[in-house]
């Protein structure tokens, strides 16, 4: 027979167990949620600073920017990270952002690890500049990016971005990176990822190439690549900037496939990456999939 003082103690904790267990099911369901992105009402930047478009072919470059398709975007505020032009296309990166959701935070947290105030740093393969805008306020106030883009389309949202952002310690450059200056064809958009299209040919146009070691850069302390398959030519055009600043790499080798579960030749291309940054005198560790952080053993 029970006796009454233990009715009462176990009363009390079914009790407690019914109060308590709803509210934690409430927090983890809102430690989940993200706010929605916020749309703005239109408009444009107050100010274009254009004189921050370097390289070759930038006149053209400027000439679209100033035409911009205003009907075509959306402005959305993403709560975190701060302003984008989107337009319609069924992007998954742009929808991502749409849902007020951040893309890569784990790049982004370690961008912040990493980027040393006041220094340069890289964004190679920059896209619509949603890790362009968390290097900006990593290295501000006197840190310079420098920014590297090749499709004319994405390059133009990164710009307007950054643009509508206020953000004015970046500069651009309308071009692809390699081991050697020349041109390269450009590839038609990919139509529900724009960011993970290669340079292939099949537009008919091309863009300039230059490589990192011709700008001749100094404190650098931060490169990230996403390069679509160009990992060892953007290194091997980098060399002499990577051995006399030993900034930290972040990188995407092979985008699309994790090592593990990757097909040998493409599991033997990664390897062949990874082999070239470590000779280089790093550390690497995969960090999600296809994206790898490289430490310097030495610093500068």
């Amino acid at each position: 027979m029970m006796l009454p003082t233990m009715k009462k103690l176990l009363s009390f904790i079914l009790l407690c167990c019914l109060l308590i267990v709803p509210i934690l099911a409430a927090g983890k369901k809102h430690k989940h949620k993200h706010p929605p992105a916020a749309q703005e009402t239109m408009r444009l930047p107050t100010e274009f600073p254009l004189h921050n478009i370097l390289g070759k072919n930038r006149e053209k470059m400027i000439e679209q920017i100033q035409t911009f398709p205003t009907h075509s975007y959306q402005l959305f505020y993403v709560p975190k990270n701060g302003y984008y032009y989107l337009d319609t296309v069924d992007d998954y990166i742009k929808n991502l952002l749409k849902q007020g959701k951040t893309w890569e935070g784990h790049i982004q947290k370690l961008i912040h690890q990493h980027a040393r105030p006041g220094s340069t740093v890289l964004d190679i393969g920059a896209h619509i500049g949603t890790h362009t805008l968390t290097l900006s306020e990593a290295v501000a106030p006197t840190g310079q990016v420098i920014a590297f883009e090749p499709q004319p389309k994405i390059f133009r949202e990164l710009f307007m971005n950054m643009a509508i952002n206020q953000l004015n310690n970046i500069t651009f450059y309308w071009a692809g990176v390699s081991n050697k200056e020349g041109t390269i064809s450009l590839t038609p958009l990919h139509p529900t990822n724009e960011g993970g299209t290669p340079l292939t040919g099949g537009t008919g146009e091309s863009v300039p190439l230059l490589t990192i070691d011709s700008l001749n850069l100094t404190n650098v302390s931060l490169i990230k690549i996403d390069v679509e398959g160009m990992e060892n030519l953007v290194l091997d055009g980098a060399t002499h900037t990577i051995l006399t600043n030993h900034p930290v790499i972040i990188i995407e080798i092979m985008g699309g496939h994790d090592f593990a579960s990757a097909p040998s030749p493409i599991r033997h291309q990664i390897l062949n990456t990874l082999d070239k940054i470590e000779h280089l005198g790093y550390t690497t560790t995969q960090l999600w999939g296809h994206d790898w952080l490289a430490l310097p053993t030495s610093s500068p």
